[in-house]
């Protein structure tokens, strides 16, 4: 028996299918909630629970939003000001750019 067949006849019990199925069902969830904690606003320095909550109400809810958004549209955002809009801004595009660089390594 070749290490193919032994895999195949692996594969074939139900039980063990089942528990793969599990496995790789959890893999994707815990590749996902990894994804999107590399997206959570409040990992941007000075973003904290309200700030988040100012930017969740204008439909500002990732890092990737920010990055994307115009300054003087941040910077209307309660708590937000033309300062720090410009700060995040620029943090956010920091961030996307080492989380980009990160997958490659």
């Amino acid at each position: 028996m070749t290490v193919g067949q032994k895999e195949l006849s692996w594969r074939k019990n139900d039980s063990d299918t089942k528990e793969l199925s599990s496995f790789e069902e959890q893999t994707k969830k815990n590749n996902l909630h990894a994804s999107k904690k590399k997206e959570e606003i409040t990992l941007l320095k000075g973003v904290g629970p309200m700030k988040r909550k100012y930017l969740s109400q204008a439909g500002i809810n990732t890092i990737k939003d920010i990055a994307n958004a115009p300054t003087n549209r941040l910077s209307t955002i309660k708590g937000i000001g033309s300062a720090f809009a410009k700060q995040i801004k620029e943090t956010a595009k920091k961030h996307l750019k080492e989380v980009n660089l990160g997958s490659f390594l």
